[in-house]
């Protein structure tokens, strides 16, 4: 979160990018408005999900990057832009949400997107209660692939190895 000291140099984002690699994955990371060098600022959500379309739009301009083969992961406020986003972005073919507010999710066009989903939360959360965010993920009419992690908190910190290694490994999987 840009408010709360969130920045692509998170441990958790840096473990991440680093899975997908290994994984073969080209990555693309990168501060929303005002963190870090980046200009602008804090936007409550609203500029940030320009931020991210037109990450997903250079994404598309890669080469090798292929159509629907792009993935969006976001940890926290980065997974609930990443879910604002969802219906408006094209080309995603894949969403792995790491600690999105409840709210979030049931706020959400998750039913609408084709693509393959991961949600993932730490059992520790103390800001997404592990059982209220399963509550809603079973309201959902879609699949969504559903993962609490034993011992992790919001911060991930100790399990950042676990958590990017589900990630990258689903993402992989469902970019192939």
């Amino acid at each position: 979160h840009p408010l709360f000291g969130g920045s692509m140099a998170s441990p958790v984002m840096q473990t991440l990018c680093r899975a997908l690699d290994g994984e073969g994955i080209a990555t693309l990371r990168f501060n929303f408005r005002g963190v870090g060098g980046s200009g602008g600022s804090f936007d409550q959500g609203r500029g940030e999900q320009e931020d991210l379309k037109e990450a997903i739009n250079t994404l598309k301009k890669w080469p090798g990057v292929k159509g629907n083969r792009i993935g969006i992961a976001g940890v926290s406020f980065g997974a609930v832009v990443a879910l604002d986003v969802l219906a408006k972005a094209r080309g995603v073919g894949a969403l792995a949400a790491v600690a999105p507010t409840v709210s979030a999710v049931q706020r959400s066009k998750l039913d609408r997107f084709k693509g393959a989903k991961l949600l993932v939360v730490g059992e520790m959360d103390r800001l997404v209660p592990p059982e209220e965010l399963r509550s809603v993920v079973t309201l959902l009419s879609s699949s969504v692939e559903y993962s609490v992690f034993p011992g992790a908190d919001h911060t991930w910190s100790g399990h950042e190895d676990q958590v990017a290694a589900q990630v990258a490994g689903f993402l992989a999987g469902a970019l192939r």
